[in-house]
């Protein structure tokens, strides 16, 4: 018996998109659900808003990617796309909803500079590297990271992952309620934490995270 083959991601996202435009949001949130399901950190989701900004003005989307997210479908990528889509819309204040930092940004340091625990940090992040050129699915350019340092068994990043998780902990309790924000009334009733390490040189650098797609980079297609 043969395996089945992997699911096309990038299908999967214009097709949802395709529902989305049709006005079946509850549908397309749920095959978006999908893909994240498959793939957590969204790569082939640019194929979503690619089909979107074919068949729309970009400043025509905010309420179609606002009854994308009200049906379910809210995380980093789709929160993301919605203060664009608000700001492409002119709904300035919708997208300060979303993006205020007097509001949802928090800073907390985590060492002091006499901790002891940083040089150990600063060796084991820079260890077990991986050289990235050119990847087509990952950011990074012409440098080297570390991935999947959650799962170390490290001594030095099991202690950095402590704090980091109580740091993260207590900014979720701080967070205010607002049920009309869709951020914050999104947010999941836990956490998980994800890390890698990237080491540069000259040449280092990333391409935009979000919003990879035809929107980001302005040109679009169809009327």
């Amino acid at each position: 018996m043969t395996a089945a083959a992997a699911p096309d991601l990038a299908a999967l996202a214009r097709q949802a998109a395709f529902l989305r435009l049709q006005g079946q949001a509850g549908q397309s949130a749920g095959l978006c659900g999908r893909v994240r399901d498959i793939d957590p950190n969204l790569a082939r989701f640019d194929a979503f808003l690619d089909l979107l900004t074919w068949a729309r003005p970009r400043d025509r989307l905010y309420p179609l990617i606002r009854d994308l997210v009200d049906a379910g479908f809210a995380n980093p990528r789709s929160l993301d796309l919605l203060a664009a889509a608000a700001i492409w819309a002119g709904e300035s204040e919708a997208a300060r909803a979303l993006t205020d930092p007097d509001r949802l940004l928090s800073i907390t340091s985590l060492h002091g500079p006499d901790e002891p625990d940083l040089a150990l940090l600063a060796q084991e992040l820079g260890s077990g590297l991986d050289r990235y050129d050119r990847p087509g699915d990952r950011s990074i350019r012409m440098g080297w990271r570390r991935n999947h340092l959650e799962r170390a068994d490290s001594p030095v990043l099991r202690r950095m992952f402590d704090r980091l998780w109580h740091a993260a902990s207590a900014y979720i309790e701080r967070l205010p309620a607002d049920p009309d924000n869709p951020f914050l009334r999104s947010r999941p009733p836990g956490l998980c934490l994800r890390a890698w390490s990237v080491v540069s040189d000259a040449d280092t650098h990333h391409l935009p995270h979000l919003l990879r797609g035809r929107a980001a980079r302005g040109g679009r297609c169809g009327g």
